[in-house]
Order: structure tokens, then sequence, then C-alpha cells
């Protein structure tokens, strides 16, 4: 019996020392770069900046389906897909991703990630500093001056971003309000400015004091219909923290008319001829509208552009002076002059000349103003006048608006080819270049741009 009982003892020995050994023995750590045949594994973090770097991952599965996978990353160590997370793709393979918005001047941790049926699984962590303005100081004085825990404490300012105002084509005003210093001294202020999303202090930018609270910051010498993104800022001896972000679209800068001839508006250029230009073609009501199209020689718009229906084309030069269509310079007489026709006064048809000056002696700028696609023609003197991108007509059809842009001159010219028809010359722009053109198309129906002396 008691060796029984001994027997019954060392078992309940064996299974207590068993039971303590497994308690005590550490848990195999997880491969969490694993499951079945899916892996995952982080690339190296590169192009590294105050506000962006580029990393990437490799996912290979067998007998799993993937769905979405990028990177997560955070501040903090071991980020997960709540952290912040780019998705690059679907499905196996290799992927470069793009992280945006980091702040300047902080440690940040990065995985690749992959969700699949059975969960998500990371790659191996990867650690990296974005660059900038970080002014931690962890020296301590060697004579006793210094408090290290007094630096500790600090953090770096909180600030926000006001909305946009006053917004014209070169000049806007924005602001901020520093809430809280971070436990130091708030050293600058103000708001930075980009093309770019993110800017930072080391795009465009303003100082507007050194406290805590609210300030105006005027942003100036903007290009005019262009969009521009705005974070405020504040630094102190821990960084530099930013707004949340706004963002803004410049005006389009309205060319104040010079003077008015006959009720109509012109600007003067400052072209060697002194010629005034108007500011917009014959049967608009706004710069940016097309207007109405003439056939050349004609004063009166048509249903229909023809051959058939063109009371000039085909005419030799000789037989359009006989008729009274031109005068002895080859130029449109004001009876058969659009601009004259509409406007009366002194306005009248450019000639080839005058369109030539207008080419060889401003700046063309291919651009969009209130929606519509045309050149920026600025002069010597900066004045500006626009020509929309209104095509022209041919039958009953208007082509290529948009894309290229068509005046007529008052000029004819003789061909010097016995089996061309003599033609007239007109004004071709696009968004390359613009040129002045003669040939025989006198029937299209094109643009009038009123010129006066």
């Amino acid at each position: 019996m008691k060796k029984e009982y001994f027997y019954y003892l060392l078992i309940i020995l064996a299974f207590v020392i068993m039971a303590t050994f497994n308690a005590c023995k550490p848990e195999p750590e997880l491969d969490n770069s694993t499951t079945g045949s899916v892996k995952v594994t982080t690339s190296s973090v590169s192009n590294i900046t105050e506000t962006s770097a580029k990393c990437g991952g490799t996912v290979t599965a067998s007998g799993y389906s993937v769905g979405s996978c990028g990177l997560c990353y955070s501040e903090l160590p071991n980020p997960t897909v709540s952290s912040y997370i780019t998705s690059d793709q679907v499905g196996t393979g290799t992927f470069t991703s793009v992280m945006s918005g980091l702040e300047p001047g902080t440690k940040y941790y990065v995985r690749a990630y992959a969700t699949t049926s059975s969960g998500t699984l990371y790659g191996e962590q990867k650690e990296f500093t974005t660059l900038g303005d970080n002014n931690d100081d962890d020296n301590d004085d060697d004579n006793g001056g210094g408090n290290g825990d007094d630096d500790e404490e600090a953090t770096k300012p909180t600030v926000t971003t006001n909305s946009v105002s006053n917004i014209t084509f070169e000049s806007a005003t924005c602001g901020g309000n520093v809430t809280d210093d971070g436990g130091a001294n708030v050293t600058a202020r103000g708001v930075c400015w980009s093309t770019s999303q993110n800017p930072t202090i080391s795009d465009n930018k303003t100082t507007d004091g050194s406290s805590t609270g609210s300030f105006t910051s005027q942003l100036s010498n903007l290009s005019e219909n262009t969009k521009y993104y705005v974070r405020a800022y504040a630094t102190n001896e821990k960084g530099t923290s930013y707004g949340e972000q706004k963002e803004f679209t410049t005006l389009i800068y309205e060319q104040e008319p010079s003077g008015y001839i006959n009720g109509y508006a012109y600007v003067d250029l400052g072209l060697p001829s002194g010629l005034k230009w108007a500011t917009y073609n014959v049967g608009a009501s706004s710069t940016e509208s097309y207007g109405d199209y003439y056939a050349w020689g004609e004063t009166e718009i048509k249903s229909e552009y023809t051959e058939d229906n063109s009371l000039t084309y085909g005419l030799e030069i000789s037989e359009l002076e006989a008729q009274g269509y031109i005068d002895a310079d080859g130029n449109l007489t004001p009876s058969h002059d659009a601009a004259t026709a509409n406007w009366g006064g002194s306005w009248r048809m450019p000639t080839k000349a005058e369109l030539e000056e207008l080419d060889d002696k401003c700046t063309w700028t291919w651009t969009t103003q209130n929606g519509v696609k045309g050149c920026k023609v600025t002069g010597s003197n900066g004045n500006s006048i626009f020509f929309p991108a209104a095509g022209y007509r041919n039958g009953s059809s208007l082509n290529e608006t948009g894309g290229n842009g068509y005046c007529w001159t008052s000029t004819s010219y003789v061909s010097s080819y016995s089996y061309y028809l003599d033609g007239v010359c007109y004004l071709v722009f696009t968004s390359d270049i613009q040129f002045v053109n003669c040939d025989e198309y006198r029937f299209f129906g094109f643009s009038v741009r009123p010129v006066s002396e």
C-alpha cells in the first residue's frame, strides 16, 4: 500500500514539474511575415525629404488570395493598418509607395502589409527620420546652467491655419493662431505656401511675430490663375509645427481699358506704331467670348460658309479692286470691312503688317482665362489683351474651338503660282505658335479683332 502511494506521489510530482516548466518557458515569437505560403517583405527607405519618403515591399503567395497591399507608417513603433497607410496594388508582386504629408525632423516607423482571407500580415519594420528643422537640444550645460528635465518637458508649438481671403491675381491674405507654445518660447510664426501640397518653411513664407496668439499674413508676388496651398507654422526650440492645409486659386488679371472709341474699349500695348487694339472680337460681349464669324470681305454673319455663297472667293485682285472690295494698297475698303461696318467710328480690321507687328513686338502666352483657352498677348508696357481660341466655321460646322484661333487681316495678296488663286492673309495661333498666313480660303468664317489709330 505504501509502495503504491509512493508511485502515486511521483506521478503527481512529475505533472507539477512539467506544468511549472511550461509556464516558465517563453512562448515562441510569432513570425508576422508569413502565414502558410504568404510572405511580406519591406524595402529600404529612400528619397527622404522634409515631408515625404519612398519605400515599398514585395508580396509573394501560393494558394492564398491577396487583397490590398501597401505601407503603414507612424511615429510609434510597429505601425498597423490603423495608422497612416498607402494602398498600392491588389495581389502579389513588388510595389513602391510614397509617404507624404510627413512632419520635418521627425522619426517614423514603416512596415509593408498585405491583407488576406486569414488577416493582415506585416513585413519587417524600417525606421527613418525626415529632413528639416529638429532643434531638440539634448546637451547638458557642463557648468550646471542647463536643465535636461526642462528640455524633455517642452514640445513643438500648436498652430492652426486661418481661411484665405482677399484673393487677387497676385496676392492673398491668410494667417493663423498659435494656441500653445509647447512650453518654450515661440521664435517665429507665419504662413508658408507653394504650388505643391504640404508647403514648409523651405518654400515661400512670411514671418509675423514670435509669440502665441492670432496673426495675419500677406501673401504676395503670386502668379495669376494659379492654385496654391498654404499652412500656418510656428517654431520653438523643439522644432516647427504646421497648421492644417488650405488651398486657393488666384484670380485672372483683368486688364483695365486704356480708353474707348465709339463705346468699345481698347488697350494701348506700347507698340511702335501706336496702334490701339480692341479688347474683344466683333460680336463678342466679353474678352473670353468667341464673337461672330465672317467670311473675308463680308460684313454679315451666315448660317453656312461655302465657296458658293462667298462674295469674294475666286475673284482675282484686279477684280476685287474693280468691284470696290479693296483699295489701291490691296486692303479692304470701309464698306466691306466687318469691323468698320459693325462698330463704326475709326474701327477697322488690322492689316497684315499690323498683325505681324503684334506678333513680333508682344509676348504670346497660351493660357486659360475664365475657363476659355487662348493666347494672352502682352506688350512692352505690360498691358495685355486676350485672343480666345475660337476656331473657324466651314459650311455649317464650327471647328477647332479651344485648340486654334483665326483672325482676318484686311490685306489681300497676289499668288506667285499660276495654279493658285489670289488670296488673303490672316492670323493663326495655337498653344505652340502664332503666325500670319496667306492663302485662297477666304470663304471660311474667321474672327475679327478691330484696331484703330
